[in-house]
């Protein structure tokens, strides 16, 4: 199954100061990148962070809704960023839900 992950920093993502952001980015910000590089390097991921901007759009392989919720939180991401996910329908499944939506609309016009 696929999954698109809409991802935006949150407030829990920026320091007041120097000393808090160090703390951000060493503890939580670049400990989940190297987690998500290492999903883009084993194809279980694609996308990426709008240029110049904290927030993202990703497409996860994962087998179920839960298997992602796990793989979510083991990202240090997750309490600097949220994110909106989306399960992804393959496109052969929306056609052959359409085709067979356009049989039963043509069936009733006999």
């Amino acid at each position: 199954m696929k999954f698109l992950a809409l991802m935006k920093i949150n407030n829990d993502g920026i320091g007041d100061n120097d000393e808090e952001n160090r703390k951000i980015l060493t503890e939580k910000i670049i400990p989940g990148l190297k987690i998500l590089k290492s999903w883009e390097a084993d194809g279980k991921l694609d996308g990426g962070f709008f240029h110049g901007q904290r927030s993202a759009v990703i497409i996860v392989e994962a087998e179920s809704l839960e298997k992602l919720d796990s793989m979510m939180d083991t990202l240090h991401l997750n309490g600097a960023f949220d994110a909106d996910i989306i399960e992804l329908q393959p496109i052969g499944d929306a056609l052959e839900k359409d085709e067979e939506t356009l049989k039963t609309l043509d069936s009733s016009d006999a």
